[in-house]
């Protein structure tokens, strides 16, 4: 499989935010885009910019909120 398969895999998943992204994206539209060049992309816009520390702390204010069952609410966390 080649590199343009690749990325025209991956432009048919794309779907809700990440497709509004491509959309207005237009070095996603460059000819000869491998698919490191589009990988590369949508790691760098979708990466987790939160802290070690800001996922600790969520984790340790989680809430079960009212009428949530104990599985969802751990699923959750």
């Amino acid at each position: 499989m080649g590199e343009t398969d690749k990325v025209e895999i991956a432009l048919l998943k794309l779907a809700d935010s990440a497709k509004t992204f491509y959309e207005g994206c237009p070095e996603l539209y460059a000819d000869g885009l491998t698919w490191q060049e589009f990988k590369t992309v949508f790691r760098n816009r979708y990466k987790d910019v939160h802290t070690d520390q800001y996922h600790y702390m969520k984790l340790q204010t989680a809430r079960q909120a009212k009428g949530e069952d104990p599985q969802a609410f751990a699923d959750r966390c």
